[in-house]
């Protein structure tokens, strides 16, 4: 299920997926009215009879301007959408994935939720907003089966960012700062979003005492040590180019 405002992106993205020999429905929808977003969730149910991944992905055009200048109503709308919207989508949603003891979201969020970037107030505030939202979800849903996880990418060259991208001499700036030395694409979040969806990735850290209650027997402690070792190393990895401004992916709290 594919839900956006845009009917011209709901086609594209249904022909896409279709031709991949899957099943698709589009739907036209704005994520800030929440009447659209339970019909949305039931139709949802009825055609497929559950929800297994939900992606909180919805954005509306930035606000670029100051904070004194900054019009209230583009304040609210982006909050509305973002915030709010992002809220209503696990209501409708999270229920009966925690009826069935699992399930995974995964919020798109951004590194000007992280750093306080001139003339972006709202959206900044937003996903601020989002990440500590992702957080307190997990804390909550994660002891009943339902991981929540936020990717929190830097900037990522789409139709969005365009009017960036164009501009050789700002793009040439940008890139320069990114150790990979090219802007990355929408495709570079499929691999952490696969990442966050397998379920065995939560499981990769674990007491021995909590291995005990599970399986009557303890880990071995080299064993664990290794995979400490490896999940710390992980992590470094992941600050270092979240201190880049590449960040691709938030760190689940359990592997910290």
């Amino acid at each position: 299920m594919v839900v956006s405002r845009t009917r011209s992106q709901l086609d594209a993205s249904k022909e896409r997926i279709e031709a991949l020999g899957r099943k698709c429905l589009p739907i036209e929808m704005d994520v800030s009215d929440a009447a659209a977003v339970r019909a949305m969730a039931d139709e949802a149910l009825r055609t497929f009879g559950k929800v297994d991944i939900l992606v909180s992905n919805a954005a509306p055009p930035s606000v670029v301007a100051p904070i004194e200048n900054l019009p209230l109503e583009k304040w609210r709308h982006i909050q509305a959408v973002n915030v709010e919207g992002t809220i209503l989508l696990l209501q409708a949603l999270g229920p009966q994935m925690l009826q069935r003891g699992r399930g995974n979201v995964i919020v798109v969020s951004s590194t000007l939720g992280m750093n306080g970037n001139p003339n972006s107030a709202a959206y900044g505030a937003s996903k601020a907003a989002l990440n500590h939202l992702t957080r307190t979800v997990a804390a909550e849903w994660g002891p009943r089966g339902v991981r929540v996880n936020a990717l929190v990418p830097g900037p990522v060259n789409t139709e969005r960012v365009k009017a960036v991208t164009s501009n050789q001499s700002i793009y040439d700036e940008l890139v320069s700062m990114m150790p990979l030395r090219r802007f990355p694409v929408a495709e570079d979040m499929v691999g952490p979003c696969r990442v966050s969806r397998q379920r065995r990735v939560c499981l990769h850290y674990g007491s021995s005492a909590r291995r005990r209650q599970r399986t009557g027997r303890a880990r071995p402690r080299s064993r664990i040590a290794a995979a400490q070792r490896l999940i710390s190393c992980r992590a470094q990895a992941l600050r270092s180019l979240i201190a880049a401004r590449l960040n691709i992916c938030q760190i689940p709290a359990e592997w910290e």
